[in-house]
């Protein structure tokens, strides 16, 4: 029941977030200070060069998702879904969303992994940003997990 409650709270929180065609709005302040046994990205690595030709490219993003037992009975620790956006690393450019709330398939499996096409504006340089939702100590946390660079190059199909 636990996973249920936890992921309707960051599904709802994400639908409202992306209900305008705005681009997504991340309050880092708001973000907490401490952070459960963190996921990681398995794919994409760093320097890696999506192509969106015509709009019909491919983000392939593979996260490996925490479900452990904290030491000293201090409960269970798991990757309830992630949220992922492409963040301009000068600023000059809004946060771009991908998807939020998204998990694993089934929700028992240990990788989270899905196909995105990149948003219509994405060509260039970006750290590709998973905020990772956990259920840690009896609650649901948010925190940044990983930002890997990576470059976006556009053009027309061919």
């Amino acid at each position: 029941m636990f996973f249920t409650t936890a992921f309707l709270a960051v599904f709802s929180a994400c639908l409202a977030s992306v209900a305008s065609a705005s681009p997504i709005p991340v309050e880092r302040s708001a973000l907490q200070g401490r952070a459960g046994p963190s996921g990681t990205v398995i794919f994409p690595p760093g320097n890696t060069v999506f192509l969106n030709l015509g709009q019909t490219g491919d983000l392939h993003i593979q996260y490996q998702r925490v479900n452990t037992t904290l030491p000293n009975d201090e409960g269970p620790a798991w990757t309830v879904g992630i949220d992922l956006f492409l963040e301009d690393p000068t600023g000059a450019q809004a946060d771009m969303p991908i998807t939020c709330g998204f998990r694993a398939n089934p929700v028992t499996a240990s990788v989270i992994d899905g196909h995105f096409v990149p948003p219509e504006d994405a060509c260039g340089s970006y750290n590709l940003v998973a905020m990772e939702h956990q259920y840690y100590r009896g609650e649901v946390i948010t925190f940044r997990a990983a930002a890997p660079y990576v470059s976006v190059t556009c053009g027309p199909i061919q």
